[in-house]
């Protein structure tokens, strides 16, 4: 995610694509500049939301998953049963189905969502805001050139927006 959009080939490519397909057939460099700044944000939501997709697939594919809470609470199990009975003592079919048990279905599906939230989303989530803020201004600033540029051609007269009516 630290990696400029220019600095991997591929990416590039592609986000130099989206601009030409936004820009449309405008040649003006002014248009292409501000059609690239919205393609290479468009391109980095797409990364962010990939690596997201990335995080929580891997999860949901290990069989061994566990969320670090519940490694906590199976830790202290062993430790406290330790403490009380001594580590030689063999420890009860409660206790040892306890240990062995993983989440499985949609429970597994929930505890992966809610820990991954906590832990490796919520940068992603960062970056995500800032991105659609930044899409967001692109997207304004591309805009505002081509109402200019539409007025201009016009002779400066702002354009017909909402019908002319007699304010009541």
């Amino acid at each position: 995610m630290t990696l400029s959009i220019n600095s991997v080939p591929t990416l590039s490519e592609e986000a130099e694509a989206l601009a030409r397909e936004i820009a449309g057939t405008d040649p003006q460099p002014e248009i292409q500049e501000l059609a690239r700044r919205i393609a290479e944000v468009q391109i980095y939501l797409h990364r962010v939301c990939h690596e997201r997709h990335r995080l929580l697939s891997e999860a949901l594919i290990d069989p061994d998953y566990e969320t670090l809470a519940m490694m906590r609470k199976k830790f202290r199990a062993i430790m406290h049963y330790s403490r009380k009975f001594g580590p030689n003592t063999p420890m009860p079919d409660d206790v040892v189905e306890f240990l062995h048990s993983k989440p499985e279905g949609p429970n597994k599906f929930a505890k992966i969502l809610a820990d991954k939230a906590r832990q490796s989303c919520s940068p992603l989530d960062r970056y995500e805001r800032r991105a659609l803020a930044r899409r967001k201004f692109a997207i304004r600033a591309f805009d505002a050139m081509l109402l200019f540029r539409s007025m201009k051609a016009r002779g400066n007269r702002l354009p017909k927006i909402l019908p002319q009516r007699p304010l009541l």
